[in-house]
């Protein structure tokens, strides 16, 4: 029973994980330039808490990446060193008031050496379905806590990163319905080009066929047969139909 109950909840962990990615990668988000509003968010997250370090981190398969970043100039970190791998599994704030007394961090690369990590606090980026993208995080090189105020602060600004992430996905979506929309019309102009230019030519070849079979019956003392009345019905028709599309 343990062992089925462990392989279930590893189960589920992996379908977890692999919805958060690909709610991740929905955001076209990872490897593009820096943007205002996410850099003015990193600024005031250090300004309200008080740290060197700010920044809004996404969590992939194997890294964590910066799409904005104040204090340092690494744009990526191996995930299984980051600190924000751990922020993103509550919906909560997670605090180190002094990384030295966390067995998950005080022998840390990053605590040992550059940027010399002391204090953590990261808000996970959670989006409406509940997934969870990545921190905006606020770091420091000394131990200290946050104020409940600063907390609730840092909270409401990871709310604006999301914020600003579904509004800029929404852009593009917009953006593709453009070009889609560009593409329609192209075709629907290339079909009117030959509607208006080739169609009437297609249609006096048509007529001229008819009346010469027609003459030719005529000419043969025969009655006009059920097929050219029918060519000519269609004829008919199609200028029709095409002096309809030339009035608009």
């Amino acid at each position: 029973m343990t062992t089925l109950h462990y392989n279930t909840a590893h189960t589920l962990e992996v379908d977890k994980e692999n919805l958060r990615l690909q709610a991740l990668n929905k955001y076209n988000i990872l490897d593009t330039p820096a943007e205002e509003e996410f850099d003015h968010i990193v600024t005031l997250a250090s300004f309200i808490c008080g740290t060197p370090i700010s920044l809004i981190s996404l969590i992939s398969d194997k890294r964590q990446w910066f799409k904005a970043k104040l204090g340092i100039t690494e744009a990526e970190t191996p995930r299984e060193l980051s600190f924000c791998q751990y922020a993103i599994q509550s919906d909560d704030i997670l605090e180190i008031p002094d990384t030295l007394g966390d067995i998950r961090f005080y022998s840390n690369p990053f605590v040992t050496g550059n940027p010399n990590i002391r204090y953590y606090a990261g808000a996970p980026l959670v989006t409406n379905e509940g997934n969870r993208l990545g921190t905006l995080c606020v770091i420091d090189t000394v131990p200290r806590e946050l104020s409940e105020a600063q907390k609730m602060a840092l909270a409401t600004l990871s709310e604006q990163v999301v914020a600003h992430l579904e509004l800029r996905l929404k852009k593009q979506e917009v953006e593709e319905e453009k070009q889609q929309l560009k593409v329609v019309n192209q075709r629907l102009d290339e079909v009117m080009t030959f509607v208006n230019k080739q169609l009437p030519d297609s249609i006096r070849d048509l007529q001229k066929a008819a009346e010469q079979l027609s003459q030719d019956e005529e000419n043969n003392n025969c009655l006009e047969s059920e097929s050219v009345r029918l060519v000519k019905n269609n004829i008919s028709n199609l200028q029709n139909i095409l002096a309809k599309i030339q009035q608009g």
